[in-house]
């Protein structure tokens, strides 16, 4: 299965995202959070480490830093609230394999009450976020907490990879949170191979194995999400955009946009990413502040 990485950005809470997504297909992608997808409306398959999972409203699958996966919706897309978690925010306190989980879902590890209990934690978790009262940034904390106390209580943790497997994983895990970290400023292949100690060719060859693209293809992909979370944001001028993404000018933006989104970037600022006809490998929508509060009534939190 082919692989493409994801950035994530952690906007308000630091280690910390949650947003709502309707989609019909995301190619196989990582980051190095560990994921929560709620499943709100439709039907979908999420595919990881040589299994499926399929989904139906009000379930959900976690998802461990690092694992590529797959999702494919049914007829008419799926609408999902997803939290993305840096393992940092809780390592301190749960250990660094905290958020290793396995790759499973909420409907196989617990009854019907928990699920729909833990589905109304997530969405109670959105709109703390979304809302930010006095003091919000403590009680998401605690509501975090509480969902992965309940998740660690639910899902094994998978055993650490022997050997040589060990050292790739991390070695991913590395390149993952240094670009993630470092995609907004010039950043050259020859600078992660020393930091790796590693020959600029081998480093190639290894992003072409484990990635499935290469090193600027990647850079430009974690750029273009950067950029369409910068665009959401009001004020910022197109040219803040492209400087605050990375990318080294405007037409470099518009061509990497408009391939991954099916859209140019002031058309998806102005609205009009949903109603472009796009290409598979980006069939999905993202929402707004204020039309991400709605979701959160509508579902009950």
């Amino acid at each position: 299965m082919g692989r493409e990485f994801e950035i994530v950005e952690h906007k308000n809470l630091p280690g910390l995202e949650l947003f709502f997504v309707r989609l019909l297909y995301r190619t196989p992608h990582a980051h190095s959070d560990m994921e929560c997808c709620l499943l709100l409306e439709g039907r979908a398959e999420i595919s990881a480490g040589g299994r499926t999972i399929s989904l139906s409203a009000g379930d959900f699958a976690l998802l461990r830093p690092c694992l590529a996966h797959e999702i494919r919706a049914g007829e008419g897309g799926a609408l999902f609230l997803a939290a993305q978690v840096q393992p940092g925010l809780c390592r301190a306190y749960a250990g660094e394999r905290a958020l290793e989980f396995e790759f499973a879902s909420g409907g196989e590890r617990m009854t019907a009450p928990e699920l729909e209990g833990f589905a109304r934690g997530l969405l109670s978790l959105a709109r703390c976020c979304l809302e930010r009262p006095a003091g919000w940034e403590f009680e998401a904390v605690g509501r975090l907490n509480l969902l992965l106390g309940e998740a660690a209580r639910r899902f094994e943790r998978v055993p650490p990879l022997p050997g040589r497997s060990a050292q790739r994983s991390e070695r991913v895990r590395r390149l993952l949170e240094y670009m993630e970290a470092n995609c907004q400023r010039k950043l050259l292949l020859s600078e992660i191979a020393a930091r790796e100690g590693l020959t600029v060719g081998y480093l190639s060859h290894f992003f072409r194995e484990n990635f499935n693209t290469t090193f600027q293809e990647y850079l430009a992909g974690l750029r273009c999400e950067r950029a369409r979370t910068l665009l959401a944001e009001p004020g910022y001028s197109l040219l803040d955009v492209c400087v605050g993404s990375g990318f080294s000018d405007v037409k470099y933006l518009n061509r990497a946009f408009l391939e991954r989104y099916g859209c140019t970037p002031r058309e998806y600022r102005a609205g009009a990413a949903g109603s472009v006809q796009r290409p598979l490998r980006a069939a999905q929508e993202f929402f707004t502040e204020e039309q991400s509060l709605r979701l959160v009534e509508r579902f009950g939190a």
